[in-house]
């Protein structure tokens, strides 16, 4: 493993804080619909997360979201279930094969859902598209990295 200097670990103690407050003010970010569900109480984090993976896949199944949102089938199935009754998600039966249903944003909800997506990733993709190919992979890996980290430590508590 190679050893950080000091000015790694204190650039790395600078841009966690500021990541964090960024992902902290996320409502900024919100359209005032997503705002209101949150305050009635019919929004919680998961929602908010499962109505991205779906925006940015345009459609899938429970199975892939769950698999997306790293958690089991039911749970995924209960968060659709929640987005269906309240009106911000569509399923739709599989003509080809009847026992799959995919899931989408409702027609009159994905203005704002697809809108809070691009706000949330102008900022990467601004970033992104500032770099070289061989510096953006580089970069990317290290973002890849990262998450895989915390989603172990998150799993092994």
């Amino acid at each position: 493993m190679t050893r950080l200097s000091k000015t790694d670990l204190d650039r790395a103690a600078d841009i966690l804080p500021r990541l964090g407050a960024a992902f902290f003010k996320e409502r900024a970010f919100m359209p005032p619909e997503f705002r209101a569900a949150i305050s009635e109480g019919t929004f919680a984090p998961r929602h908010i997360h499962a109505l991205n993976m779906i925006a940015l896949a345009g459609r899938m199944t429970v199975g892939e979201l769950a698999q997306r949102l790293a958690i089991g089938v039911p749970a995924a199935s209960q968060i659709a279930g929640e987005l269906q009754d309240s009106g911000w998600l569509a399923r739709e039966r599989d003509e080809k094969d009847r026992r799959r249903t995919w899931l989408s944003i409702a027609p009159d909800r994905r203005a704002a859902v697809e809108g809070y997506c691009q706000r949330r990733v102008e900022p990467l993709l601004k970033v992104l598209q500032s770099m070289s190919a061989e510096t953006r992979t580089a970069f990317l890996d290290g973002l890849e990295a990262f998450a895989s980290e915390i989603e172990t430590q998150i799993r092994e508590g």
